[in-house]
């Protein structure tokens, strides 16, 4: 099913969102961000539903390295991108990760990881019951939509 109009706005928070959900992806914050343009919306929820498994695997792999610094870098792209689609729980998490790996505390960093596969997880649950088409995965031409990769949408202000 696609997001249209109509499924937006209070019918769309009525039947899709219980206050704790939109800490897990709100959907209105990232439909206002994209200036309503809902196929932009799903286009970049696709897009970060493709990426973000390899990044997680990334930064698993940095940990197992015992690589602060890629961690770091890892962590502060994830907390990017969470920030951007307006997913607070991946946002909040990727940035602890990304200040403890900055402070070189590697060893209390698995169960922040294990906290962001969680909060993956229950974005993934989430948008699983929302009516979106985030099918489109890696081949949507987001780059036709926006001049920058890692902020697809306007900016909040």
């Amino acid at each position: 099913m696609e997001l249209n109009s109509t499924t937006c706005g209070a019918t769309f928070q009525e039947t899709a969102f219980a206050a704790p959900a939109a800490h897990v992806l709100d959907l209105d914050k990232l439909l206002h961000r994209c200036m309503g343009n809902m196929d932009l919306v799903q286009r970049v929820l696709a897009k970060f539903q493709h990426r973000l498994p390899a990044e997680l695997a990334e930064l698993e792999q940095a940990l197992a390295d015992n690589n602060a610094e890629h961690v770091a870098r890892v962590a502060h792209r994830v907390k990017g991108t969470a920030a951007n689609i307006s997913a607070e729980e991946l946002h909040r998490t990727a940035a602890t990760i990304t200040e403890l790996s900055r402070a070189g505390r590697l060893v209390e960093l698995g169960k922040y990881l294990t906290q962001l596969r969680s909060d993956w997880q229950r974005y993934l649950d989430h948008t699983a019951m929302l009516p979106l088409d985030t099918s489109s995965g890696p081949d949507a031409n987001l780059a036709s939509a926006s001049t920058s990769e890692t902020s697809p949408c306007a900016s909040s202000s």
